[in-house]
């Protein structure tokens, strides 16, 4: 049989893995357009430190997928680190053993979907699909997952972890305006013009919020905002989008 060319679909920028709980990390991999489920596989799990973690994963299941639980008690002694790798080993119906990987953080709590369909839904009534003026059939799930995923991922590739965030207020607003507009852009498509206006509108509130927005951090993992001698930005504790302070030159959003 020939080896066949399955993709990985790791959504996440990366696995952030909470210590303080057991945590079941999911692999679902695709060939071409349809889910294939592993025979059976392994999962490793490391740090700078090596291995913290490693065994044989669970397959099938509703997900389909791949899963594996790495433990609190594996974690009980490490300290908080963006420093990991999580590998998958999967055998595969074509028979071979197929390798995934992706970084991971072993952080205190891990990012949160900000966002519902009640918020577009306020704002944008037509949205829900049961109103009397409903323009589509979808609900907007889809869209606000995918907002959420936007966000956490251009925060992750700016070395910006979204874990590390306390403040919740702006990272809302920012997906809220993402969702919104990725709505829009989807009804755009239908060639009206109030779509497209609207698509535009809600990118350029995105755009001015993004550069207005400041991040307020914990990279002690205690839960509190950093004190001034750990400050990363231009305030204590906070991290303006677009800043500079001394030698931390970031532009997440721009």
């Amino acid at each position: 049989m020939a080896e066949t060319h399955y993709a990985a679909r790791l959504v996440d920028p990366g696995y952030a893995i909470e210590k303080g709980r057991n945590n079941t990390l999911t692999c679902p991999v695709y060939d071409g357009a349809h889910l294939s489920t592993p025979t059976s596989g392994t999962c490793t799990i490391r740090t700078t430190e090596g291995v913290i973690s490693s065994g044989a994963v669970t397959v099938g299941g509703m997900v389909h997928a791949a899963e594996y639980t790495i433990t609190s008690a594996s974690m009980a002694d490490l300290d908080y680190s963006d420093d990991v790798s999580v590998e998958w080993a999967l055998l595969m119906g074509d028979g071979v053993t197929h390798t995934f990987r992706s970084e991971g953080a072993i952080c205190r709590v891990s990012g949160q979907q900000r966002v519902t369909v009640a918020d577009l839904y306020r704002l944008e009534p037509y949205l829900d699909p049961d109103s009397g003026g409903a323009v589509w059939s979808q609900n907007g799930v889809d869209q606000c997952i995918e907002a959420h995923l936007e966000v956490e991922t251009e925060l992750w590739l700016a070395g910006r972890r979204p874990y590390l965030v306390v403040s919740q207020a702006a990272l809302r607003r920012v997906e809220l305006l993402t969702a919104l507009r990725m709505c829009c852009e989807a009804l755009s498509t239908t060639g009206r013009q109030t779509f497209i206006d609207k698509a535009q509108r809600y990118a350029d509130q995105l755009a001015r919020t993004k550069q207005q927005a400041t991040l307020h951090y914990d990279t002690s993992g205690d839960g509190r905002i950093d004190d001034p001698e750990h400050r990363s930005s231009m305030r204590a504790g906070s991290y303006r989008l677009g800043s500079v302070r001394g030698s931390s030159l970031v532009y997440p959003w721009r």
